[in-house]
């Protein structure tokens, strides 16, 4: 939580600069306008904050799954991982 406020008064804190600069760009710099978008994008995605759509394991199931070479942990891990929660018989390929 404490993240995702620091993010948002960053954003406030680029818009209010975003905004004074603006206002002397005598110009009207291309540039300003792809800005303009971004900051826009941003205030979308912090909207839309939460609304991430839930994955089920079923769309998973029946694949192959291929790893770096060498099982190391965090191969063995990942591994672990889909068998315990996607699926018991995953086929698992260490190229």
């Amino acid at each position: 939580m404490v993240v995702i406020l620091t993010a948002r008064r960053q954003l406030d804190r680029i818009r209010k600069r975003f905004r004074e600069i603006r206002e002397t760009d005598f110009f009207n710099s291309a540039c300003a306008h792809e800005i303009e978008m971004l900051l826009r994008k941003g205030e979308g995605t912090e909207r839309n904050k939460g609304t991430l759509p839930k994955l089920s394991p079923r769309d998973y199931r029946g694949k192959t799954w291929v790893t770096r070479p060498g099982p190391a942990i965090d191969r063995v891990g990942s591994a672990w991982l889909i068998r315990k929660f996607i699926e018991a018989r995953a086929r698992l390929v260490f190229s």
